[in-house]
């Protein structure tokens, strides 16, 4: 079993990775001007079909925080009472297409 280590900033990846993730997030999402709120559009699901050419790194929340902001998008923290890996973001996102094994839903 390979060992992941977990990556918390988008800058911290490998270039295969950043490449991928970019892609990731422009094939799937595009900009829009209201944040989403529904509970689907958090960063912790937006992530979670993503899968990294180099397997050995994690994408933390932080991490696709950043690489969402790197992209053009905004941020905005869902429970400013939680800290540090409990944060999560809502972003002015519009799924494009339904990522496969996801359903929207609000929370």
């Amino acid at each position: 079993m390979a060992h992941h280590t977990n990556i918390e900033h988008f800058n911290d990846l490998s270039e295969i990775n950043k490449t991928a993730l970019l892609q990731y997030i422009s094939d799937n999402f595009s900009v829009q001007k209201n944040i989403n709120r529904s509970g689907f559009a958090t960063c912790y699901n937006l992530k979670q079909q993503f899968r990294a050419p180099e397997n050995t790194q994690h994408i933390t929340s932080k991490c696709f925080t950043e690489a969402m902001i790197e992209a053009g998008f905004k941020a905005v923290v869902v429970d400013p009472s939680k800290t540090g890996d409990q944060v999560r973001h809502y972003f002015n996102v519009y799924v494009r297409k339904r990522i496969r094994g996801q359903h929207l839903h609000k929370q």
